[in-house]
């Protein structure tokens, strides 16, 4: 273990700087947020953390900074399969476009008797 100083060093409500020296040099970083919910931004990389205040209980998502996402091996994709007789069926579809139909019927009727 070695000795640290630190200090933070609040800009506006909800924005403070943070400043470090210990045996590894000076470090410094940017916090945004308040209690319950903040980001970190360093050169280090961001750390965001969540939290209930009072609780003790929190999640913490590093991402240090050069990490790149690698990515995922490419999955073979597949057409969908052809539909079944049912579903090519427009049978349960067609009382609908006849009313639909009769209706527009309707009202052009009727726009034409005014």
């Amino acid at each position: 273990m070695g000795f640290r100083l630190r200090k933070s060093i609040r800009i506006l409500p909800g924005v403070k700087v943070n400043l470090s020296l210990s045996q590894r040099g000076l470090h410094s970083s940017l916090g945004l947020g308040g209690r319950g919910a903040n980001i970190n931004l360093s050169p280090r990389g961001t750390r965001t953390t969540v939290g209930v205040p009072g609780t003790g209980l929190s999640y913490v998502k590093d991402r240090r900074a050069g990490q790149v996402k690698r990515p995922e091996p490419a999955q073979e994709v597949l057409p969908p399969p052809p539909p079944t007789p049912e579903e090519n069926d427009a049978s349960g579809w067609g009382w609908a476009a006849g009313a639909v139909f009769l209706f527009a019927v309707v009202v052009i009727i009727a726009f034409l008797a005014r």
